[in-house]
């Protein structure tokens, strides 16, 4: 039985998976794993490109369904693993060469449920401060579950990030939430914390989150903030209805009680009416269906923001109207985040109104080095010039494994007798 089984969704990545598989086969020390990769109905290449690869490697194991999302093509990998602890990567993404040796090592205690880690952003012009601060975690333990895992720790919101006990699995009969087609790793995380008994959360980094894919489900809910409060109180719903199911509620209904406010009501206040009242009913409701009165009001007198956005929903609705709203909007945020977001957001509006942009083209011509935009599309070309590199070797190195197995390949290698120098001519 493999230590680790690694469980890749694919859809529609034709022009990522290939990168992504050999990140994954080229692992130092990686013999004890297997990779489960699950076609989910994919139209394009993606299935091909699977087959090309799993002729040549053994830990690669292939799963063809039906489409029917990422929660499902996920489910279908657990159910398909037979490692001793499962982790998921995105098959848009990729891994740094000691994923797998950074897992196992950190593992290998034994009797760790679930392991928690952290990721890089690629490219890194990309990221901004929200992603660098939850893909940086500390290293810490926790015996049993804790509020410091909802609001303290990153830990969240990327399923990507775990590794987690089969069996931990297979007796909790925790799955990904199929009826959720946004924020599914969210309420799976939440329904797999409280039922670990030890988790571990290092600082390490081997994973790597592409966070420039055009059109990706996550850019669509960025940019669309009604939207997005709207799945956020869904995702509310549903893992509270989870927790209801499993008795947890009981124990730690104030935690998750605060964790559903932190996580809807800050965006909910930067809508505007009528979007935003109808969206406070919403969240009002939600909660009012699982926790009774006498526990929502003393968990709105508690001091400190949560409680004051708390009230604002359940209790004092004028809160969330006027100027009010605003300051307990930033008081709230700089109490979470610190000054940062306040400081950047009018940097950015100064810097890009037409005088700053005028006094700025006459500086960038004195000083081009310097330019922020030709900047950006220099950075913007060194990363399409690293991923063709990637995607390039990839393909280089399948190519010559199905050479060495005596299977059909892409293009054939000639060896100049000379000086021992390989040329690619196309395969007729």
């Amino acid at each position: 039985m493999a230590r680790l089984s690694v469980i890749v969704p694919v859809y529609k990545v034709e022009e990522y998976l290939p990168q992504c598989l050999h990140s994954l086969l080229s692992q130092e020390g990686a013999e004890d794993i297997e990779v489960v990769c699950v076609n989910d109905g994919s139209p394009d290449l993606s299935r091909q490109i699977l087959g090309l690869f799993g002729e040549v490697d053994p830990r690669i194991v292939i799963v063809d369904k039906e489409n029917g999302g990422l929660s499902s093509a996920r489910n279908a990998g657990i159910e398909a693993a037979t490692g001793e602890y499962v982790s998921f990567v995105d098959s848009d993404d990729f891994v740094e060469p000691t994923y797998v040796k950074t897992i196992l090592e950190a593992l290998s205690p034994g009797d760790i449920d679930v392991l928690v880690f952290g990721a890089r952003v690629w490219p890194e012009y990309a990221s901004y401060w929200w992603l660098d601060r939850v893909l940086s975690p500390r290293t810490c333990i926790y015996e049993g579950f804790s509020e410091g895992l909802l609001l303290d720790e990153g830990t969240r919101p990327f399923a990507w990030r775990l590794a987690i006990s089969r069996e931990l699995l297979m007796e909790s009969g925790l799955r990904f939430d199929e009826d959720l087609s946004f924020g599914e790793d969210q309420a799976f995380m939440l329904g797999l914390y409280p039922r670990a008994s030890l988790i571990s959360v290092i600082s390490a980094k081997p994973y790597v989150y592409r966070a420039d894919r055009a059109g990706s489900l996550m850019e669509g809910r960025f940019k669309d903030l009604p939207l997005r409060s709207h799945d956020h109180v869904r995702i509310v719903e549903h893992v509270l209805r989870d927790w209801q199911g499993a008795g947890f509620l009981t124990r730690w209904g104030r935690e998750i009680f605060f964790w559903a406010i932190d996580f809807t009501v800050a965006d909910i206040l930067k809508l505007d009416n009528p979007e935003r009242g109808q969206m406070l009913v919403y969240l009002a409701c939600t909660l009012e269906t699982f926790f009774d009165r006498a526990q929502i009001e003393a968990w709105c007198a508690e001091k400190g923001t949560l409680a004051a956005f708390a009230r604002a929903v359940l209790v004092d609705p004028s809160l969330s109207a006027g100027p009010g709203r605003k300051g307990l909007f930033y008081y709230h945020t700089i109490v979470r985040e610190g000054a940062r977001p306040f400081i950047e957001a009018p940097v950015n509006r100064v810097l890009s109104s037409a005088p700053a942009k005028k006094l700025a083209g006459v500086a960038w011509r004195v000083m081009p080095d310097l330019d922020p935009e030709a900047q950006q599309a220099r950075d913007e070309l060194k990363s399409e010039a690293e991923r063709a590199e990637a995607l390039t070797l990839a393909l280089d190195t399948l190519n010559a494994r199905r050479a060495e197995a005596g299977l059909s390949t892409f293009w054939d290698v000639e060896v100049d007798e000379a000086d021992g120098s390989e040329r690619a001519s196309e395969v007729e």
